[in-house]
């Protein structure tokens, strides 16, 4: 028998008055959006995937409501779009079905935190992989010198991206991983569990990384 069985799927006029009232506060952030945004919150249909054989309990809500005292303590936009698109998770959770340890990563990524976290941690990466990138070239071509995110191969100097290893990079590689995981879930049957999330997120940004590296590498020595 079916765990907490779905009611029918009549809409209440109190949940559509919720709906409504996230409009604006989503509103708010997405008009500020870029297409890569744009693209990420194209793709939300396609990972969340509810489990319509079960119904969710409250962790949503109680994340909207986190997400809502920090928005009133900080003032920061991104705050009420974390706390509205929260609730709107937490409508599909308990009425549509169940969302799984996917749907809840892709809440994280869009969070001012998460996105101010990426965009410090690339700036180091960035810095490391072009010290890699410095020694495995030093090895074909000994006047070579890495200096931060810059570099000099006799005597010409070679930028790295700012964009390279950024935010972006790693947020839509997330992304696009959360989306092949949900997809290979649903058509197996599967419900990941949180560690296998993690890890494959994990293998994500080290992919990301190593590609860069290479990146790097053949970018100057090519």
């Amino acid at each position: 028998m079916p765990e907490r069985a779905l009611r029918g799927r009549r809409i209440p006029w109190p949940v559509l008055l919720v709906v409504l009232a996230c409009v604006p506060l989503l509103w708010q952030a997405m008009r500020h959006f870029d297409a890569l945004q744009w693209f990420g919150i194209a793709l939300l249909p396609f990972i969340l995937s509810p489990d319509r054989t079960r119904r969710g309990g409250g962790l949503y809500l109680v994340t909207a409501a986190v997400f809502t005292l920090l928005h009133l303590t900080l003032g920061q936009y991104y705050w009420a779009f974390a706390a509205a698109l929260a609730i709107l998770y937490h409508l599909v959770h308990t009425r549509v079905g169940r969302l799984n340890a996917i749907a809840f990563c892709t809440l994280i990524f869009y969070l001012p935190l998460t996105r101010s976290f990426f965009t410090l941690f690339g700036f180091h990466v960035r810095i490391l992989i072009t010290k890699w990138a410095g020694k495995v070239l030093a090895l074909v071509n000994g006047n070579v010198q890495a200096v931060d995110s810059r570099m000099w191969v006799d005597g010409q100097e070679f930028t790295v991206d700012p964009g390279c290893m950024g935010l972006r990079l790693v947020i839509t590689a997330f992304i696009l991983s959360l989306l092949i995981m949900q997809q290979v879930a649903k058509h197996n049957g599967l419900r990941p569990p949180r560690w296998k999330v993690s890890a494959f997120l994990v293998l994500s940004l080290v992919l990301v990384i190593v590609a860069n590296f290479f990146r790097i590498v053949l970018t100057v020595q090519f």
